[in-house]
């Protein structure tokens, strides 16, 4: 959020834990990402350098069960450090991806949608007391 407590973001965001692999400064790094959009996500990986703003990456991820990995590159444009007792996370990383095809946008909209159509049904679910 902005200082008027507005979201800059762009696009809407689908909520995640999905295991995740990124190239970083031609190491491959395990990861996880914890959201996505179509203009990027929030990644969470170690790496003993530091990692700053501006850094290009690739990232490969799957959305749910989908058969094909999602392969896109990125910059880095939030590097923030991760210190919560994970021993192999270490850092947070705001990522915006740079070269996303019409179909890995599509899959990502789908999944967002997907996600916010079963938070909404599970909501009335609960207030219903089903």
């Amino acid at each position: 959020m902005n200082r008027e407590g507005k979201e800059k973001r762009q696009h809407s965001r689908g909520t995640l834990q999905v295991s995740a692999r990124c190239r970083l400064k031609n190491r491959q790094r395990k990861c996880y990402m914890t959201n996505v959009s179509n203009s990027g996500c929030l990644l969470y990986c170690y790496s003993t350098a530091a990692i700053r703003a501006g850094e290009k990456l690739e990232v490969t991820f799957r959305l749910n069960k989908a058969a094909e990995e999602i392969q896109v590159s990125g910059t880095v444009i939030r590097a923030m450090p991760f210190n919560r007792g994970a021993k192999d996370i270490n850092h947070a990383l705001g990522i915006r991806f740079t070269d996303l095809t019409e179909k890995q946008k599509k899959a990502i909209i789908n999944f967002i949608y997907q996600y916010l159509a079963d938070m909404r049904q599970n909501k009335g679910s609960h207030v219903a007391g089903k």
